[in-house]
Protein backbone atom coordinates (compact mmCIF):
# COMPACT_ATOMS: atom_id res chain seq x y z
CA UNK A 1 0.00 0.00 0.00
CA UNK A 2 1.13 3.55 -0.69
CA UNK A 3 -0.19 4.90 2.62
CA UNK A 4 3.25 4.86 4.22
CA UNK A 5 5.39 7.84 3.15
CA UNK A 6 8.76 6.05 3.07
CA UNK A 7 7.33 3.10 1.16
CA UNK A 8 5.54 5.46 -1.23
CA UNK A 9 8.72 7.49 -1.88
CA UNK A 10 10.67 4.26 -2.48
CA UNK A 11 7.96 3.05 -4.88
CA UNK A 12 8.19 6.17 -7.05
CA UNK A 13 11.98 6.02 -7.02
CA UNK A 14 11.79 2.39 -8.11
CA UNK A 15 9.19 3.15 -10.78
CA UNK A 16 11.22 6.05 -12.19
CA UNK A 17 14.40 3.99 -12.20
CA UNK A 18 12.63 1.06 -13.84
CA UNK A 19 11.25 3.26 -16.61
CA UNK A 20 14.62 4.95 -17.08
CA UNK A 21 16.60 1.72 -17.30
CA UNK A 22 14.02 -0.28 -19.26
CA UNK A 23 13.25 1.94 -22.28
CA UNK A 24 10.62 -0.34 -23.78
CA UNK A 25 8.80 -0.83 -20.48
CA UNK A 26 6.82 2.40 -20.87
CA UNK A 27 5.41 1.29 -24.20
CA UNK A 28 5.03 -2.43 -23.66
CA UNK A 29 3.33 -2.88 -20.29
CA UNK A 30 0.09 -4.87 -20.17
CA UNK A 31 -3.02 -2.65 -19.86
CA UNK A 32 -3.67 -3.71 -16.25
CA UNK A 33 -0.17 -2.59 -15.27
CA UNK A 34 -0.66 0.74 -17.06
CA UNK A 35 -3.82 1.25 -15.05
CA UNK A 36 -1.98 0.50 -11.80
CA UNK A 37 0.86 2.85 -12.70
CA UNK A 38 -1.59 5.61 -13.58
CA UNK A 39 -3.53 5.12 -10.34
CA UNK A 40 -0.36 5.24 -8.27
CA UNK A 41 0.89 8.38 -10.05
CA UNK A 42 -2.51 10.04 -9.51
CA UNK A 43 -2.29 9.11 -5.83
CA UNK A 44 1.22 10.57 -5.62
CA UNK A 45 0.21 13.80 -7.35
CA UNK A 46 -2.41 14.49 -4.71
CA UNK A 47 -0.23 13.48 -1.77
CA UNK A 48 0.46 16.13 0.87
CA UNK A 49 4.14 15.18 1.16
CA UNK A 50 6.21 17.14 -1.38
CA UNK A 51 8.78 14.35 -1.78
CA UNK A 52 6.06 11.87 -2.75
CA UNK A 53 4.43 14.32 -5.16
CA UNK A 54 7.87 15.01 -6.67
CA UNK A 55 8.47 11.27 -7.05
CA UNK A 56 5.13 10.86 -8.83
CA UNK A 57 6.01 13.71 -11.21
CA UNK A 58 9.45 12.27 -11.88
CA UNK A 59 7.88 8.88 -12.64
CA UNK A 60 5.40 10.60 -14.98
CA UNK A 61 8.35 12.35 -16.65
CA UNK A 62 10.19 9.06 -17.21
CA UNK A 63 7.02 7.39 -18.47
CA UNK A 64 6.31 10.23 -20.93
CA UNK A 65 9.98 10.57 -21.93
CA UNK A 66 10.11 6.93 -22.96
CA UNK A 67 6.77 7.17 -24.73
CA UNK A 68 7.86 10.37 -26.54
CA UNK A 69 10.70 8.41 -28.12
CA UNK A 70 7.95 6.44 -29.86
CA UNK A 71 5.64 9.41 -30.52
CA UNK A 72 3.71 9.20 -33.74
CA UNK A 73 3.08 5.48 -33.38
CA UNK A 74 -0.23 4.24 -32.04
CA UNK A 75 0.45 2.82 -28.63
CA UNK A 76 -1.63 1.40 -25.80
CA UNK A 77 -0.10 4.12 -23.63
CA UNK A 78 -1.77 6.96 -25.56
CA UNK A 79 -4.92 7.13 -23.42
CA UNK A 80 -2.91 7.00 -20.22
CA UNK A 81 -0.55 9.71 -21.43
CA UNK A 82 -3.52 11.88 -22.39
CA UNK A 83 -4.99 11.39 -18.93
CA UNK A 84 -1.68 12.25 -17.26
CA UNK A 85 -1.24 15.31 -19.48
CA UNK A 86 -4.71 16.60 -18.61
CA UNK A 87 -4.24 15.88 -14.91
CA UNK A 88 -0.79 17.44 -14.55
CA UNK A 89 -1.71 20.47 -16.67
CA UNK A 90 -4.85 21.04 -14.59
CA UNK A 91 -2.95 20.59 -11.33
CA UNK A 92 -0.30 23.09 -12.45
CA UNK A 93 -2.79 25.64 -13.77
CA UNK A 94 -4.98 25.51 -10.66
CA UNK A 95 -2.05 25.47 -8.21
CA UNK A 96 -3.06 22.09 -6.77
CA UNK A 97 0.52 20.83 -6.75
CA UNK A 98 2.80 21.52 -3.82
CA UNK A 99 4.74 24.70 -4.71
CA UNK A 100 8.07 22.96 -4.08
CA UNK A 101 7.48 20.48 -6.92
CA UNK A 102 6.39 22.82 -9.71
CA UNK A 103 10.01 23.52 -10.67
CA UNK A 104 11.66 21.34 -11.87
CA UNK A 105 9.56 18.16 -11.50
CA UNK A 106 6.19 19.59 -12.61
CA UNK A 107 7.65 21.47 -15.56
CA UNK A 108 9.71 18.53 -16.73
CA UNK A 109 6.73 16.17 -16.54
CA UNK A 110 4.50 18.60 -18.42
CA UNK A 111 7.05 19.10 -21.20
CA UNK A 112 7.60 15.36 -21.60
CA UNK A 113 3.85 14.79 -21.80
CA UNK A 114 3.45 17.59 -24.35
CA UNK A 115 6.25 16.09 -26.47
CA UNK A 116 4.63 12.65 -26.20
CA UNK A 117 1.09 13.91 -26.92
CA UNK A 118 1.33 17.15 -28.96
CA UNK A 119 -2.11 16.89 -30.57
CA UNK A 120 -3.77 16.30 -27.20
CA UNK A 121 -1.94 19.33 -25.79
CA UNK A 122 -3.27 21.43 -28.69
CA UNK A 123 -6.79 20.17 -27.96
CA UNK A 124 -6.43 21.05 -24.26
CA UNK A 125 -5.17 24.54 -25.10
CA UNK A 126 -8.00 24.99 -27.61
CA UNK A 127 -10.49 24.01 -24.93
CA UNK A 128 -8.96 26.45 -22.44
CA UNK A 129 -8.90 29.28 -24.96
CA UNK A 130 -12.46 28.51 -26.04
CA UNK A 131 -13.66 28.66 -22.42
CA UNK A 132 -12.70 32.32 -22.11
CA UNK A 133 -15.79 34.54 -21.96
CA UNK A 134 -14.60 37.47 -24.09
CA UNK A 135 -12.55 37.93 -27.25
CA UNK A 136 -9.94 39.85 -25.24
CA UNK A 137 -9.64 37.03 -22.72
CA UNK A 138 -9.33 34.49 -25.55
CA UNK A 139 -6.59 36.61 -27.10
CA UNK A 140 -4.70 36.84 -23.77
CA UNK A 141 -5.06 33.08 -23.24
CA UNK A 142 -3.87 32.33 -26.78
CA UNK A 143 -0.80 34.53 -26.27
CA UNK A 144 0.00 33.07 -22.83
CA UNK A 145 -0.33 29.44 -23.91
CA UNK A 146 1.37 30.08 -27.25
CA UNK A 147 4.40 31.58 -25.50
CA UNK A 148 4.88 28.39 -23.48
CA UNK A 149 6.29 26.49 -26.46
CA UNK A 150 7.62 29.33 -28.60
CA UNK A 151 9.40 31.82 -26.33
CA UNK A 152 13.07 31.54 -25.28
CA UNK A 153 13.90 29.09 -28.05
CA UNK A 154 11.85 26.22 -26.61
CA UNK A 155 11.47 23.29 -29.01
CA UNK A 156 9.78 19.91 -28.73
CA UNK A 157 12.63 17.96 -27.12
CA UNK A 158 13.72 16.99 -23.64
CA UNK A 159 17.32 18.20 -23.54
CA UNK A 160 18.38 19.77 -20.25
CA UNK A 161 18.75 23.35 -21.65
CA UNK A 162 15.37 23.10 -23.35
CA UNK A 163 13.70 21.86 -20.15
CA UNK A 164 15.19 24.83 -18.28
CA UNK A 165 13.84 27.30 -20.86
CA UNK A 166 10.45 25.56 -20.83
CA UNK A 167 10.23 25.83 -17.03
CA UNK A 168 10.94 29.57 -17.27
CA UNK A 169 8.12 29.87 -19.81
CA UNK A 170 5.87 27.75 -17.57
CA UNK A 171 6.52 30.11 -14.67
CA UNK A 172 5.41 33.01 -16.88
CA UNK A 173 2.31 31.09 -17.96
CA UNK A 174 1.37 30.24 -14.38
CA UNK A 175 1.74 33.89 -13.37
CA UNK A 176 -0.44 34.93 -16.34
CA UNK A 177 -3.08 32.35 -15.43
CA UNK A 178 -3.01 33.45 -11.79
CA UNK A 179 -3.27 37.15 -12.54
CA UNK A 180 -5.17 37.06 -15.83
CA UNK A 181 -8.44 35.76 -14.48
CA UNK A 182 -8.58 32.95 -17.01
CA UNK A 183 -11.58 30.67 -16.89
CA UNK A 184 -10.56 27.06 -16.56
CA UNK A 185 -13.18 24.65 -17.89
CA UNK A 186 -14.53 22.05 -15.52
CA UNK A 187 -13.13 18.68 -16.37
CA UNK A 188 -9.63 20.05 -17.08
Amino acid sequence: RLDFPKLCAAYFLLLGTYLETRPLAAVSMPPQLYSSVLSSIAFGLSHHDASICRGALEAAYEFARRASQHAGYASPTDELLKHLLGRIAADLLTSRLHPDVVDPAGGNALLALIVAQPSHWQALVGSLVGAQPTPQARERATAAFGALLTTNGVVANLTRPNRTRFRANLDSLLRAVGSGGFVLPTGT
